[in-house]
């Protein structure tokens, strides 16, 4: 189909914004949603996983155990995204049937109230994890009580349960070590994290304060 030439196309040229203004389409304001929409399109410029998305990858993995509504609305949008004739790049789009749909799964972010950008993108990649996750039926893994210092164990014993494209591009291993003040003992184990945050440094400033006792002046 011309849509799917169109598609083959833009994709083909993702990586190369100098040759295309495709994916330059604003998303409107609906309400206090400025939220939603710089998530939304930090997501949109993530090229691996939007030519998953372009390229239809992800209907090879949908899990049939979880309802498929917002990866599927998520698709449709990045589809508008990336794919509007060019008469409406530059121009912004309502991104309101995909609200509709991520709002009736996560009900906390419906209304018109601000809301914290990561938390939308914690609840919207774990939504798209969940309904990629490759492993459909997830097996009973007893816990390490005396802890794994070898990363690439904690790794393959984490993707038995969870294993997606979201795994693939936004997850990693953080080292966790626990020393006994008494004994001595280390333990070690890896937590797997999608998201770190970082705190923006405040500008310090040197102030001199000099202090004149009233009774001496």
């Amino acid at each position: 189909t011309a849509l799917r030439s169109s598609l083959d196309n833009i994709i083909k040229h993702l990586t190369n914004r100098d040759e295309s203004s495709n994916g330059l389409i604003g998303l409107k304001n609906l309400g206090n949603t400025c939220f939603m929409n710089s998530a939304l399109q930090c997501l949109s410029n993530s090229t691996a996983l939007t030519k998953y998305f372009l390229t239809e990858l992800y209907q090879k993995e949908l899990n049939p155990k979880t309802n498929h509504q917002v990866v599927e609305s998520y698709s449709e949008l990045l589809t508008v995204i990336w794919a509007s004739p060019p008469q409406y790049q530059y121009h912004a789009i309502s991104p309101m049937n995909f609200r509709g749909v991520f709002c009736g799964y996560a009900q906390q972010f419906s209304g018109y109230s601000q809301h914290d950008s990561q938390e939308f993108l914690i609840y919207l990649l774990d939504k798209i994890h969940d309904d990629l996750n490759r492993i459909v039926d997830k097996p009973y893994i007893a816990i390490n009580e005396d802890g794994e210092n070898d990363p690439n164990v904690c790794w393959e014993r984490y993707k038995k349960r969870d294993d997606s494209i979201i795994v693939d591009l936004f997850q990693g291993q953080l080292k966790n070590k626990l020393k006994c003040d008494v004994c001595g003992h280390v333990n070690s184990n890896y937590d797997t994290f999608m998201m770190l945050p970082l705190p923006i440094p405040q500008e310090t400033k040197k102030l001199s304060v000099v202090y004149i006792n009233k009774d001496n002046v």
